[in-house]
């Protein structure tokens, strides 16, 4: 039973490949980053309510829509894009939204 298990953690090991410091921190920049535009993109849209209300003449509902419409743009493109990065590489997909 101990072998089983030492062998386990032998395995789990092999899997965790070493990090540079360098590396670890520009991965937590980005990451942090893009969280912070993804929250500001949505924090950003609903204060400015009054103002898109009375500049565009938008009603409630069409309000709503448009803090919607950016919550599902979140939603629906995290599945597609995550696969396609887990399929070709972080480097094309980083190519292609930075023209996007």
């Amino acid at each position: 039973m101990a072998d089983k298990q030492e062998n386990n953690n032998n395995q789990e090991e092999k899997l965790l490949l070493p990090l540079p410091k360098w590396k670890f921190w520009y991965v937590m920049i980005v990451l942090y980053v893009l969280y912070f535009l993804d929250f500001a993109t949505r924090a950003v849209v609903s204060p400015m309510f009054p103002i898109l209300k009375q500049d565009l003449g938008l009603s409630d509902a069409q309000l709503g829509w448009l803090s919607t419409i950016v919550l599902a743009r979140v939603g629906l493109l995290s599945i597609p894009l995550s696969y396609m990065i887990d399929r070709s590489g972080c480097g094309r997909i980083d190519r292609l939204l930075y023209h996007l």
